[in-house]
């Protein structure tokens, strides 16, 4: 299907039920979170595989690849479809806006919502509907305003324990997306000239910061790997994330 019969079909469905196209948003949202953590776990497989001299599972390893990055192009085609009836008011611009939970007098229930900002949170949970309190790396806690200053303050941490390294992401495929550079040397503009990625700080290096929280954390993780740090080396402190939810 050509993006623009998705357009039609996501119009139709959004016009005909407000509540199944806001369902189909974050499924799709949901889809693409999930296809990139599959990307990178098969990618992890080819590595280990390789490292162990299995070579005969890498050409079903790859061919899985494959898939999952043709799955990825059409799922792109559906966000695009998404931001285009987004800027027509036919669907809501925050794609993560969804199930929303209201009270009997209808107002919203934000206790649903709540979450106890004393609780570590591993990188493998899902963090729709939530924003970074803080974050624990090394069993030092740092304070953040947000999923992208929590990207800039890790960066920025990384940066200073192998900065040779950290350049080196900018000519990685691995750490890079299929539509998008996640590292660069220069700012990277949208369509409507507002920069999507922004500097770490004390070095030329760029990180891409217009992501999901989800896709943030994945970014994350792909980073500690590179560095052989374990996973559960980090953990993050949350609180409920109000300000995007509406009737």
């Amino acid at each position: 299907m050509n993006k623009e019969k998705i357009i039609d079909v996501f119009e139709y469905v959004a016009k005909s039920n407000e509540s199944c196209g806001n369902e189909l948003i974050y499924a799709i949202t949901l889809l693409h979170s999930c296809m990139e953590k599959s990307l990178d776990t098969v990618k992890d497989q080819i590595l280990n595989a390789t490292v162990e001299n299995r070579f005969d599972e890498l050409t079903k390893l790859g061919e899985y690849c494959k898939g999952i990055q043709e799955i990825e192009k059409q799922i792109l085609d559906c966000n695009s479809a998404i931001c285009l009836l987004s800027q027509k008011n036919v669907l809501p611009k925050n794609p993560e806006s969804v199930n929303i939970h209201y009270r009997p007098n209808g107002y919203i229930d934000y206790s649903f919502y709540a979450v106890d900002s004393t609780v570590k949170h591993t990188l493998d949970e899902d963090f729709i509907h939530s924003r970074v309190l803080q974050f624990e790396f090394d069993g030092k806690k740092y304070d953040v305003l947000s999923w992208q200053d929590l990207l800039l303050r890790v960066s920025e941490i990384l940066y200073a324990i192998d900065g040779e390294k950290m350049e080196s992401f900018v000519y990685n495929p691995d750490m890079n997306g299929n539509s998008n550079n996640y590292f660069s040397h220069s700012v990277i503009y949208d369509r409507d000239n507002k920069p999507r990625n922004k500097r770490i700080r004390g070095t030329d290096l760029f990180v891409f910061t217009n992501q999901s929280a989800n896709s943030i954390v994945s970014l994350i993780k792909k980073m500690l790997i590179k560095f052989d740090i374990p996973l559960k080396e980090m953990s993050v402190y949350l609180k409920a994330d109000y300000k995007d939810l509406h009737k």
